[in-house]
């Protein structure tokens, strides 16, 4: 504030109307003291026809061009009250509003005292402008806050519910597994197959549940990176073994054209990342050959997931990573899921040190391409 004002203060009203004082400056440290102890033996009468609590109830500036020591005698409460403030030689002051959205959260109080400056309706205006600007980055930092509160309680609330529904689903899984198994007497075919219809179903909540917990976990950057010493060749076997009964139920082809590299990285979340993409080309199409086809480049190694499916508009090529948002947005669609899974894929490529990226165009397909760092002199 230097030229402005020997004295700066800010003082922020609480969601419940309390206004407290947060900052109060001066180039003397001393008369900081003062000030202090002024606010702490006389706490400001906020509720009166002037001064802070006015302005912020009001959103009026109020200036006091001259303040005499007729005008400080009139104010103070009694004799120790009036020698502190002639102490802090109080000339003139301003008292501005600090409005944000149409919000007054504040007032910016300045105050020239020794350098003997009388402020004016020049100075006011440049108050204004400097408290409105204040107030934006006090209202941006308290909407980030909220922000991330907000996205907290989000992620605290899908975690705690996922683990809530994984109990009663694991017993039913299990209560299917000994039924199936035949603690309780033999079951004829039709019995069995029932239960193989309750067991695929229990299976694929539990993968929805699992993809929920595993997007609240990166989402509040809780997800921990184990890396090791793995190869790319099996991680791609497996992920597809995984898939193959859905591609055939469909009358889909899956072909592996993987070259093998060293890697070192989490095993597990490549798996889960091909999983998700694999399972998402099988969802999208309806005929044909889904290929899974990689190579290195130089410090890297790419793996394309390569389908025949509905494809995505250019429109929405950029939105296909978002959370919850899917291709198909009718009631209607064909597919289900939890449209978290290229959110989740991407996530956890990045954490890896990767990425997923996409080609696509309608009905004419679309790839998907995971990038990852190799372990150097480790290809094969």
């Amino acid at each position: 504030m230097g030229g402005l004002a020997d004295w700066c203060a800010v003082d922020l009203a609480d969601p419940d109307g309390k206004v407290r004082q947060v900052v109060v400056s001066h180039k003397d440290e001393s008369k900081i003291r003062w000030a202090k102890e002024l606010n702490k033996r006389y706490p400001p009468d906020h509720s009166g026809p002037t001064g802070v609590g006015h302005v912020i109830r009001t959103g009026q500036a109020e200036l006091y061009a001259d303040i005499s020591d007729a005008m400080l005698a009139a104010a103070a409460r009694d004799a120790d009250h009036l020698a502190i403030m002639r102490e802090l030689q109080i000339r003139s002051a301003l008292i501005v509003p600090m409005i944000a959205r149409g919000r007054t959260l504040g007032a910016l109080t300045l105050i020239s005292s020794g350098s003997g400056r009388r402020y004016d309706e020049a100075d006011q205006a440049l108050a204004m402008e400097l408290a409105t600007r204040a107030a934006i980055a006090i209202d941006n930092a308290q909407l980030y806050r909220s922000a991330l509160a907000a996205s907290e309680s989000k992620s605290a609330f899908l975690a705690t519910m996922s683990h809530e529904l994984r109990t009663p689903l694991n017993a039913i899984i299990g209560y299917q597994s000994l039924l199936a198994e035949g603690i309780d007497g033999r079951l004829n075919d039709p019995q069995l197959v029932q239960l193989a219809r309750i067991r695929s179903s229990a299976d694929h909540l539990l993968g929805l549940i699992d993809e929920v917990l595993t997007f609240s976990r990166v989402d509040a950057g809780k997800e921990m990176v184990r890396r090791e010493e793995v190869q790319l060749a099996p991680i791609v076997a497996e992920a597809l073994a995984m898939v193959t009964p859905l591609a055939e139920s469909k009358g889909l082809k899956l072909r592996n054209q993987t070259v093998d590299a060293g890697l070192l990285t989490d095993g597990g979340k490549v798996r889960q990342i091909l999983l998700n993409l694999l399972s998402n080309a099988i969802k999208f199409s309806d005929d044909g050959e889904i290929v899974v086809r990689s190579r290195l480049d130089g410090d890297s190694v790419t793996v394309s997931i390569i389908d025949p499916g509905i494809g995505i508009s250019p429109e929405n090529v950029a939105r296909i990573f978002d959370p919850f948002w899917q291709v198909e947005q009718r009631s209607t669609r064909r597919v289900g899921g939890t449209g978290l899974g290229l959110s989740v894929s991407r996530s956890l490529a990045r954490l890896l040190g990767g990425d997923v990226s996409v080609e696509s165009s309608v009905d004419r397909g679309s790839t998907f391409t995971v990038t990852l760092p190799v372990r150097r002199g480790a290809n094969t």
